[in-house]
């Protein structure tokens, strides 16, 4: 079972799942009770399905955040499955509070029809993605343009519930005889009075569709961020952050506005909730607060620099692993312009790995080479690539690509030299490194460590020697303290990324079960303590009271505090 690597956005997220869930929750509750004589809105049906998909979308945030690399794409993958579907729900939900008009029949349907099939279409083109991983380990993520759509749907729903703010707003001012705003009807031969009812909404379902137009600007903001995130104009990073943050004062906001109108909403849930969510809101921040401390404080694995390891062919299928003395190449002049590896670079000999011998490598600007085919830096992800191959130092996913970096290749009848070459002014100096791949005729190669500063574990992924086969994940080792090692056909991999993963999470966990029991506490907890503390004494009080009222005068009631 994969093993969750707590961060400070994966705490975020969390928070906001618990608090989704528990909105939820009180959603699916509501449309389950039984209805009142006047019937039960339909709009609160389709704001708890919105929710529910909402929820899932939140849970596999939190997933992808806190898993590694490779395990995470599962999640990844799955998000966008259930945020459409609760999107086709929020659609319908704008067309539907306060209340249905009429006139908006077809399109509303039109409505329907075109936000359903795209989520379709995302869930279709989803398990697509999940199946060419599953079966040959393949990494494809959704086209960029595809986020257009989201920015698109994300507008429509504060737009259409402005306007039925103005529909509403209109309906009660035609009931007000001495209110100055125009009928419904005069709309159209007015077209400018919806100003007047937007700007001063009458009725209270008008200022609350209104509100919740608002507060659906802030989804629409983070789509607009995760758009310019997808082409790499806002870094990885601050959309983390934005996302985090954004979310979780959207459910504030929305929990304010319409779980207040709900007339089925007590002061009880209303104290409870905003209970929750300032605590919520304060554990989020304080792991965005204490998350850099940790990385800062963390005990560098270092990769030492000037050493060189040599990696022999052995009798159990894989490889034998020994320190050297130190030999850099200055041999490499030559320099290639490999992009992502995408083009086979041909070999002057033919080159042993793993029970099979290869006439051409591909090679990557971010550290690594391949061998049958190339490797992006998306298939990396995915348990460090499924094509066989051999990886220096490639840089951990928020570091992708490395725009700047020189790769240059020296090819010999004895042996074929490959250099990467990183400078402090192309990357901030903890990553700028110098790196060495030699491949010899009989299989044997070794990897060199020119120049690798302080700080570079904090940036880089992992060294070592993959198998290719998507079954097999790599063998965890200490490629610069364990020496000399052996490994077998599925590969060693020294991973610094996970070790310094697993110290953050030692250090995050217990935000994360204070996330767990505050919400816990809050929800079970303070109704009980409020039952008995303010509830219960309010109504003896009242029973007094009633009591005196009827003409008893001998009431006598406990002091309570």
């Amino acid at each position: 079972m994969p093993t969750l690597y707590l961060t400070p956005a994966s705490l975020s997220y969390l928070a906001q799942f618990v608090l989704a869930l528990i909105i939820t929750a009180y959603l699916l509750y509501l449309s389950l009770r039984p209805a009142s004589p006047g019937g039960k809105p339909a709009h609160v049906a389709l704001i708890t399905g919105f929710f529910a998909g909402f929820t899932i979308y939140l849970l596999l945030l939190f997933l992808e955040t806190a898993l590694l690399p490779g395990d995470r794409l599962f999640a990844t993958y799955l998000q966008i499955i259930p945020l459409t579907l609760g999107l086709v729900c929020l659609i319908q939900f704008a067309y539907r509070y306060p209340a249905s008009a009429p006139e908006q029949k077809w399109e509303r349907r039109a409505a329907l029809i075109l936000t359903l099939s795209y989520a379709l279409w995302e869930s279709w083109y989803a398990l697509v993605r999940l199946r060419l991983l599953l079966t040959e380990g393949r990494v494809r993520f959704r086209h960029d343009y595809a986020d257009i759509f989201l920015v698109i749907i994300f507008l429509w729903t504060p737009l259409m519930l402005l306007r039925q703010s103005v529909r509403a707003s209109a309906e009660a001012a035609a009931l007000d005889p001495s209110s100055r705003h125009f009928h419904p009807s005069s709309l159209i031969l007015h077209p400018f009075s919806w100003l007047r009812h937007l700007w001063r909404p009458q009725g209270q379902a008008a200022r609350t569709a209104r509100a919740l137009a608002l507060v659906y600007l802030l989804p629409f903001a983070l789509s607009l961020i995760w758009l310019a995130n997808s082409y790499f104009v806002v870094s990885v990073g601050t959309t983390n952050i934005l996302f985090s943050l954004g979310i979780l004062s959207a459910l504030f906001a929305f929990a304010h506005v319409y779980l207040n109108i709900l007339p089925e909403t007590t002061i009880m849930v209303k104290v409870a909730g905003a209970a929750l969510v300032t605590v919520l809101a304060v554990l989020s921040v304080v792991g965005w607060a204490v998350g850099p401390l940790f990385a800062g404080q963390y005990p560098e694995d270092r990769i030492p620099e000037r050493q060189t390891l040599r990696f022999t062919p052995n009798a159990a299928g894989g490889y034998d692993a020994a320190a050297m003395p130190f030999h850099f190449d200055p041999a490499g002049e030559q320099q290639g312009d490999f992009g992502n590896g995408d083009l086979a670079t041909p070999l002057p000999f033919a080159f042993p790995f793993y029970d099979q011998a290869w006439q051409e490598v591909y090679i990557s600007v971010f550290g690594a080479v391949s061998f049958g085919r190339a490797w992006d830096y998306w298939d990396f992800e995915y348990r460090y690539g499924t094509a066989p191959g051999i990886v220096p130092l490639p840089p951990t996913p928020g570091y992708w690509p490395l725009g700047g970096t020189q790769v240059l290749l020296a090819s010999q009848a004895d042996k074929v030299t490959i250099t990467w070459r990183q400078s402090a002014e192309d990357r901030p100096a903890a990553a700028a490194f110098t790196a060495q791949l030699i491949l010899y005729p009989s299989g044997v190669f070794e990897i060199t460590y020119d120049h690798i500063p302080a700080g570079t574990s904090r940036t880089f992924w992992a060294a070592g020697v993959i198998a290719g086969a998507p079954a097999h994940t790599p063998r965890q080792v200490d490629l610069f303290d364990g020496l000399p090692l052996s490994g077998g056909p599925e590969g060693i991999v020294h991973d610094g990324y996970r070790a310094f993963r697993g110290y953050l999470h030692r250090m995050l966990s217990p935000l994360a079960y204070l996330i767990a029991g505050s919400a816990l506490l809050i929800v079970v907890g303070l109704p009980v303590f409020l039952h008995f503390n303010l509830v219960r004494p309010l109504e003896a009080l009242l029973k007094g009271v009633r009591q005196v009222d009827a003409g008893d005068l001998k009431v006598e009631m406990p002091v309570e505090f």
